[in-house]
């Protein structure tokens, strides 16, 4: 968003949630803490939440990589994954969300591309074989999958998404 980077990210649901910590690097290994966001805490319902870096792009590398810390309120905490953001690339960066995760019937992927080309998304089992594969042909910014579960067996899966110019894998777990 110009000088800023505005990061957006989303719940399912949250059991004693206290607050997100969001952490930026400038090489994707070194994490800094640079900013706060107070969750919702125990709820339900889908939840999204907003952050901008302010005047990101004068940090100084070509990349800079984003994580999110979501913290209990007893002080355990849990990692997102890593997005690295390119300022002078931003059409070409690719996320990929996974809800419910761990899931039984079904999964919904959210998938949030820069880029207005296909979308191949690939699922493959612990052993590395091919159980699901999709192209979304013209994909927009924004795109919704839902991926009916209901014959595949119980174990871990892992979801790829590629939309030409970046490619985001992430790990679903099958009750």
């Amino acid at each position: 968003q110009g000088e800023d980077i505005g990061l957006t990210w989303g719940t399912t649901q949250e059991i004693n949630s206290d607050y997100f910590a969001i952490e930026r690097s400038l090489d994707g290994q070194a994490f800094d803490e640079i900013g706060q966001t107070k969750s919702a805490g125990t709820t339900r319902l889908e939840q999204e939440y907003r952050f901008t870096d302010y005047k990101a792009i004068y940090q100084g590398p070509a990349e800079l990589y984003y994580r999110i810390r979501q913290v209990d309120v007893d002080g355990s905490f849990s990692y997102s994954n890593t997005v690295a953001i390119n300022p002078e690339r931003l059409g070409e960066n690719l996320n990929l969300f996974l809800a419910p995760n761990p899931a039984d019937r079904q999964v919904e992927l959210l998938m949030q591309s820069g880029a207005s080309e296909s979308l191949q998304i690939s699922v493959v089992n612990s052993l590395g074989q091919a159980v699901y594969s999709k192209i979304l042909p013209q994909a927009h910014e924004t795109e919704r999958l839902a991926i009916n579960l209901q014959n595949w067996a119980s174990g871990i899966y892992y979801v790829r998404v590629d939309n030409g110019n970046a490619a985001v894998v992430k790990k679903l777990i099958v009750r």
